[in-house]
């Protein structure tokens, strides 16, 4: 099946976002554990049109979605959580954000190692 026909299939059989669809056309399948994230919020990225012109979150052009980690679009987003997640070098507890220190969950959200090793620990004494 060619990418035009399964796109056609994948709409008749259910519904499904069309900016998804589009870069399904365009590029294959999404990769696991990305999500397609309009450039068009970036000027600096999308410069195919002015910033004026391309309605964002309605647009569909190929040319203007990539792949990305969930948290990385979320900080392309310009909202207040990204703007604040982006700026924290260090966990709620103390210990820094650091290569060695992070974990990275799958689904995109970073969690401290030391906290989350503590968390485990409290939970083995509960039971025990």
């Amino acid at each position: 099946m060619t990418a035009p026909e399964r796109v056609v299939a994948r709409i008749l059989s259910y519904r499904e976002l069309t900016h998804r669809v589009m870069y399904e056309a365009a590029f294959g399948q999404i990769p696991s554990g990305l999500t397609v994230d309009h450039l068009c919020h970036d000027p600096e990225l999308c410069r195919e049109v002015p910033a004026t012109a391309c309605p964002h979150r309605a647009c569909c052009n190929p040319a203007h979605l990539q792949a990305v980690t969930a948290r990385a679009n979320v900080l392309r987003g310009g909202s207040f959580a990204a703007a604040n997640a982006a700026v924290k070098t260090d966990c709620p507890s103390g210990h820094p954000y650091d290569s060695h220190n992070t974990y990275v969950a799958p689904d995109g959200p970073r969690q401290c190692r030391t906290c989350r090793t503590e968390h485990v620990y409290a939970l083995r004494r509960q039971i025990a």
